[in-house]
């Protein structure tokens, strides 16, 4: 178990960063790449006991979230920041429907 893993999520399924950055449709480079920026506004990634991030779906999702508010022109910081907020807000498949909808003027 990773540290500060709840019980109920220690069996699900994880996904190293190989694997995420293929369901992803990214490169490893650009998965890492954006993994930091979201971690400059505080979402934690999990990793393992080597410290390699490992990836859950909700992470994906997330994930899917930041390349849909870039590939509507937002930047990738505001997207970041946008991604986060989405998802604490309404929950990740809220997040995922909206940032489909998202122009570049997100409120």
């Amino acid at each position: 178990m990773l540290e500060g893993e709840s019980f109920s999520r220690r069996y699900e399924a994880f996904l190293n960063s190989e694997e995420a950055a293929e369901k992803l449709g990214l490169s490893v480079e650009t998965l890492f790449f954006y993994c930091q920026h979201l971690n400059y506004t505080g979402y934690v990634f999990r990793k393992d006991l080597h410290r390699r991030y490992v990836f859950i779906q909700e992470d994906l999702l997330l994930l899917k979230v930041f390349v849909n508010l870039l590939a509507r022109g937002i930047t990738i910081k505001r997207a970041a920041k946008e991604s986060v907020k989405l998802t604490e807000k309404f929950g990740v498949q809220e997040a995922l429907r909206l940032s489909k909808l998202a122009s570049g003027h997100i409120k």
